[in-house]
């Protein structure tokens, strides 16, 4: 259900998900080097991994249920925070370190995702304290997921949200 209070300035909408459903499965593994998610939490297809077994027709899972809160920021204000020229110079800042610390994906598909996913990650994380605090979940027990497309995407749906959710694999969620 939504929520049918005011919104804060800059939120365009709080959806309450009551019943969330994840599944989770393992398709490989490797020793020497691990695949990193990318910015969505999923894994390159074609990374080098072993196989789980010679001639495999299933895939071990487990299935995850609970709940959480998605946040949608509102573009329009979004947006004219990116076009401050503070932000915008942060930014740069920001894609100089990432350039520096991450010189082998210049050549690859993973981008500098922009200073909207470094927004969304940031409030991500101050909403993990603050429901770990009000609610008493373990803040390793919250997750987040979330779903940004940058500013410059040509072609890409405007994305600025964020999923958090805890869950249990029990039947029963997580209340």
């Amino acid at each position: 259900p939504r929520s049918s209070c005011p919104l804060p300035v800059g939120i365009a909408d709080l959806v309450l998900v009551e019943r969330l459903r994840e599944v989770r499965v393992l398709t490989g593994f490797t020793r020497l080097e691990a695949p990193t998610p990318n910015i969505y939490g999923e894994f390159d297809a074609n990374s080098n991994r072993a196989a789980l077994a010679l001639s495999a027709d299933w895939l071990p899972a487990s299935e995850i249920r609970g709940e959480g809160f998605l946040v949608v920021l509102d573009m329009k204000a979004l947006e004219k925070w990116e076009d401050l020229p503070i932000v915008a110079a942060r930014e740069k800042e920001l894609e100089a370190g990432w350039k520096l610390r991450f010189p082998k994906y210049k050549q690859q598909s993973m981008n500098f995702m922009g200073i909207r996913f470094y927004l969304l990650h940031t409030l991500a994380h101050m909403l993990i304290t603050q429901v770990s605090l009000e609610c008493g979940y373990a803040a390793s027990a919250i997750r987040e997921r979330i779903y940004c497309s940058r500013k410059d995407e040509q072609g890409a749906l405007p994305m600025a949200a964020i999923l958090l959710s805890t869950g249990s694999s029990g039947s029963e969620g997580t209340l």
